[in-house]
Formats: C-alpha cells, structure tokens, sequence
C-alpha cells in the first residue's frame, strides 16, 4: 500500500512530469507540426494539460486536477471525471530500458466496463 501522497508525487516529480499515452510524432525540423500523438502533462500544483495531434498541430488544453486518498488508493480527478490512480516502474530487458508507468482506471460505474488510460514515460 502507498502512503497518501506517494502516487500523486510519482505522477508530478518536483514540477512536472509529461506521460505519452501515444508519443506525439512530430514531423522532423518542426515544433508544431505532427502526425500522431496524445500526451499528458501533470504539475505539481495541481496544473495539467493534454496535448494532442490535431490536424497536423499539436493543441494543448489545459485542467486543473485535484487528489484524493482513501486509505487505500489515490484518486486524481480532471475534466469531470474521476480516476483510480495506479503508479509503478518497469523495465523492458529485451529494450534495456526502464520507464514509468501510469494508469488513469475508470471503474466507478458497475454497469461500464473498467477502462484503463496507460501512460509511460523514459526518465
């Protein structure tokens, strides 16, 4: 079990932290222009925003995001809805690298699947 706090600092770092549910491919030379791509990023001051590949730009939206603890899980609540928040590190022998992994859990609702967002990130 994770003491309360543990999963939110994971998530956030000292500042921030950007996760890549799909890494956002931009095209070689350009800061704006992709092809592919949706990210998160998490603050530390309860700041966030998504950032996506739309129409060949890359649009950032911008939420406020807010946590909670309930003796057992952590929660993390943005754009009106609300997550199981579930933090580990991996490694990928195979790759030789390590990463972080985020899993954003809906499962509120019995009568909705359980959907889980997965977002990794290479320190």
């Amino acid at each position: 079990m994770q003491s309360p706090g543990a999963a939110v600092a994971q998530l956030t770092g000292i500042t921030s932290k950007v996760w890549a549910q799909t890494a956002i491919d931009v095209t070689l030379g350009s800061n704006e222009n992709c092809t592919d791509g949706r990210e998160y990023k998490f603050a530390a001051n309860s700041t966030g925003a998504l950032l996506e590949c739309r129409d060949g730009k890359v649009v950032e939206t911008r939420f406020s995001w807010t946590s909670r603890f309930d003796g057992l899980d952590t929660y993390i609540a943005f754009r009106g809805v609300e997550y199981r928040l579930i933090v580990s590190i991996g490694s990928d022998p195979q790759e030789g690298v390590n990463y972080e992994e985020a899993v954003l859990r809906v499962e509120d609702v019995r009568s909705v699947p359980t959907t889980d967002i997965v977002l990794r990130r290479f320190p």
